[in-house]
């Protein structure tokens, strides 16, 4: 059955926290059902690739994965602003509006991803040449990769922001599957990372074509003739210009530091000390991915809620308890059981990597901890100050570029700057912007 948001206007006082809290609970089992099954597989490419590749080429992998999610930083607030404006015009109930949207924005993001494939498949051996960095067969399957991912926001915004979390979870677990299944084929034949990274760019490009197909199938039906029911660009556009900024700003923020120490550490370590440092990220990029579900989830209900007047500070705050609970006790796993991890997860070459892990999995708590924050700001207020994510991304650089000579080095440098700058930096958003969209609600209605 399929899960629709409700659309009815929860009261301040609280008195729908019930049914909201039974439809939080539902729909995050339900997503995080099928991020399961998609992280597990996820992780078993990893895994498997990791060792079939071995440190030196693996460290080239996770190097040109890590490119690709600097290159996405266009890609996660193009999604995030989607997702925002489809759970505002199902809380006004303007279903007419949610199918005209979709369809005029997969058009354009269809045709914008297809000119930038071209161009990037012709550039890839020239940038190849030029650079060293990766081979052209893997630069041009990492353009590939972005470009289905980029095509992909429509589709899975049009599915978050409805909260049709099972078909999201089918579609994201497809991905991985087609991923496992390619990618350890091809490198089983043929070897080598750009093998590992055409399972990347296969995985997304059979899930876009699934993803347009049950977003189509699932559009409301038109109430009147469709030629009516048509949205002006600006109209449409509005929340992406509106939120442009803050959803830039945290997205460069956390990509940065979840994939700057990985390129460093390819540019100045050796290739296997490269892969050891790489292998051990891996690892302790699960906390993240495992929290993920939850954090897609809690954000759709509250632009939902907030786009109807409900209470948004009260959920917030029960799911940041639990959430930084869970979080510190995590560092347990690598503090006691670093380096058995590490050798059952990538095998005992990796096993060395066990110190590097603990301080990886610390700089990934604290930017998942970071994500949970940005994701109540971005859905429940107009965020003020955007430009305040410069600081920290500029210290972030600047401690990787002071410190790189050794692995422990760039994940102590990580850490540091993003627990003490990063979270600096959401407390004085947060003092700069402490009104919600509830509270607007209020203000407005004392008028």
């Amino acid at each position: 059955m399929t899960v629709h948001p409700d659309t009815r206007a929860p009261s301040p006082t609280g008195e729908a926290l019930p049914s909201v809290g039974r439809t939080l609970i539902s729909n995050s089992a339900i997503a995080a059902a099928g991020t399961l099954i998609s992280a597990l597989l996820s992780g078993a490419y990893v895994f498997l690739g990791a060792r079939w590749l071995g440190p030196a080429d693996y460290g080239s992998v996770a190097a040109t994965i890590a490119l690709a999610y600097v290159l996405f930083l266009t890609l996660e607030p193009l999604e995030t602003g989607l997702t925002l404006h489809v759970a505002a015009l199902l809380g006004r109930e303007q279903r007419d509006g949610v199918r005209t949207f979709a369809v005029q924005t997969l058009r354009g993001m269809l045709l914008i991803a297809s000119v930038v494939l071209c161009v990037w498949l012709v550039a890839a051996p020239f940038i190849a040449e030029q650079t060293g960095y990766s081979a052209p067969a893997t630069l041009q399957w990492l353009g590939v990769f972005f470009c289905a991912s980029l095509a992909m926001c429509v589709p899975r915004s049009m599915l978050w922001g409805r909260e049709r979390f099972r078909a999201l979870s089918s579609n994201l677990a497809l991905e991985s599957a087609t991923r496992i299944v390619l990618g350890l084929s091809l490198i089983s034949l043929i070897g080598g990372p750009a093998a590992m990274v055409a399972g990347y760019a296969l995985g997304m490009a059979v899930a876009l074509a699934h993803g347009m197909f049950i977003m189509a199938s699932g559009l409301p039906p038109a109430s009147q003739p469709y030629a009516k029911a048509r949205l002006s660009w600006v109209d449409a556009t509005q929340p992406l210009r509106v939120l442009s900024m803050p959803l830039v700003g945290a997205n460069v923020y956390t990509a940065l530091a979840l994939n700057a120490h990985m390129i460093t550490a390819k540019r100045f370590l050796d290739p296997t000390e490269a892969g050891l440092y790489a292998g051990s990220g891996s690892v302790a990029r699960l906390i993240l991915m495992g929290a993920s579900p939850v954090m897609s989830v809690l954000f759709a209900r509250l632009a939902t809620l907030s786009a109807g007047g409900g209470e948004t500070r009260r959920l917030m705050r029960q799911v940041a308890a639990l959430g930084l609970g869970a979080l510190s006790l995590s560092l347990v796993v690598p503090a006691v059981w670093g380096d058995l991890v590490l050798r059952l997860a990538l095998g005992q070459a990796y096993s060395e990597a066990g110190e590097i892990l603990l301080y990886q999995w610390a700089a990934v708590c604290v930017i998942t901890a970071q994500s949970f924050f940005a994701h109540f700001l971005l859905a429940t207020t107009a965020v003020r100050g955007a430009w305040l994510f410069v600081v920290p991304c500029g210290l972030l650089l600047l401690a990787l570029r002071l410190s790189h000579d050794t692995s422990l080095q760039i994940a102590q440098a990580t850490l540091v700057a993003c627990a003490i700058p990063g979270s600096l930096t959401y407390f004085v958003l947060w003092r700069m912007n402490p009104g919600t969209d509830t509270s607007r609600h209020a203000r407005q209605g004392s008028r």
